[in-house]
């Protein structure tokens, strides 16, 4: 039977809480937008799991019902972790399959049921682009396609008003308010043009590419399975990667469409601001070519002229342009498709679905004997028989790997 959460009751497990340990950064959690969409991969993979034949179906039902539950937002409270954390959301890869486990009952295992097929590596940087792909798809893009039409509105009903061009604040030659906001809606039309070229190449998640982008302890129809679910279901055109490994190794996608996102942070408070200029002055006085706006509200007791002007937005594209910055070097890996140590501070998170692979993620690139470092104590694998262990490790992926050929 599927577990019914109450108020307060902790759903994660142990390495939720090693996370929130290891990394007390920032105060501020991963978007639930994220979060919420790991419900959802976690649910379609559950079902497609079980059409393969690859889990038992009531296992699969309880679990898809669970993440169908993180997809609605009802359990947002259980995904603790700080956005800040290891670099390829291993740590809420494992906060999602915690919470799902619990949430599915008994006999349902976090890695071996929940994470089947998967890795922290595809699964959650294809959780960050449909996440992105939702938002700028269902609401960014329709929020300026209705600017755009409402600035086209005005452009029409002022195309007969006169007034003084304005260069560097001075007054220039005539041109008409209609040109002005002729200018402005094209400069909506074509941020959401840049927005819309940029999704394509969002929409090509790494799903199925697994630790490294071979795909290696998944089925091969898995990921295509998984898309068609999440298709069918959010209406969205998410896509397989024109290459595994493009898709595994980077986040150039986000880089291009926080790009786009940019474009729009700079262009806004330039409309507002010209916009603003065009306003009526303190005296009240409504001028030819310009613009009496409507009440806002009121201003303080010794200058009581209504407020207005572009500070909101102003403000608005000063806490959003600082984060662009920030994307390009996060979207620059150190390497995402190497093999790496399972080593998390105070223990291994479980980076991929099988115990085997598990080992394969802490052992080195090459099987020499000289090129093996000691294994820390709070590695994953231990230090005893680790020679013997590489050797096993390494010839099952090498024989896997042969047969994905």
């Amino acid at each position: 039977m599927a577990t019914q959460a109450t108020a307060g009751e902790q759903l994660w497990g142990g390495e939720t809480t090693k996370a929130v340990e290891n990394f007390p950064v920032s105060g501020e959690r991963v978007p639930v937008s994220v979060v919420r969409w790991l419900g959802r991969i976690k649910a379609a993979a559950a079902r497609t799991n079980a059409e393969l034949g690859k889990l038992d179906r009531d296992l699969a039902e309880r679990i898809a019902a669970a993440g169908d539950r993180v997809a609605n937002g009802d359990v947002d409270d259980q995904f603790p972790i700080d956005v800040f954390q290891t670099g390829s959301g291993t740590s809420s890869n494992m906060n999602a399959n915690e919470v799902i486990a619990n949430l599915a009952g008994e006999g349902v295992h976090p890695n071996d049921h929940v994470n089947m097929g998967q890795s922290s590596n595809d699964v959650f940087p294809s959780a960050v682009h449909l996440a992105a792909l939702d938002e700028s798809s269902t609401r960014l893009i329709p929020a300026l396609e209705a600017l755009e039409r409402a600035l086209q509105e005005k452009a029409e009903a002022f195309k007969d008003i006169v007034k003084a061009g304005r260069t560097h604040l001075m007054d220039a030659v005539p041109v008409t308010l209609g040109q002005e906001f002729a200018g402005y809606a094209a400069q909506i039309r074509l941020a959401q043009r840049r927005v819309a070229l940029a999704l394509p190449q969002v929409a090509q998640i790494p799903l199925g590419g697994t630790a490294t982008g071979t795909g290696l302890n998944t089925h091969p129809r898995f990921a295509e399975g998984v898309r068609a679910r999440l298709n069918e279901a959010t209406g969205l055109n998410i896509a397989a990667p024109e290459d595994p490994f493009e898709a595994q190794a980077n986040r150039d996608a986000l880089v291009e469409l926080s790009g786009a996102l940019k474009v729009i942070a700079v262009s806004l408070p330039m409309t507002c601001a010209a916009t603003w200029s065009t306003t009526s002055g303190i005296t009240g006085l409504t001028l030819p070519g310009m613009i009496d706006e409507p009440f806002c509200n009121s201003g303080s007791a010794s200058s009581p002229m209504p407020v207005r002007g572009p500070d909101p937005m102003r403000a608005m594209s000063c806490a959003i342009l600082p984060i662009e910055p920030a994307v390009t070097p996060s979207a620059a890996p150190i390497s995402a498709t190497r093999p790496r140590a399972v080593c998390q501070g105070r223990g291994g998170s479980g980076r991929s679905s099988s115990a085997l692979s598990r080992r394969s993620t802490s052992m080195p690139r090459a099987p020499r004997e000289a090129s093996v470092p000691a294994a820390p104590p709070n590695c994953a694998t231990s230090t005893r028989g680790f020679s013997s262990l590489r050797r096993a490790a390494w010839r099952s992926i090498i024989e896997s790997q042969i047969a994905h050929l």
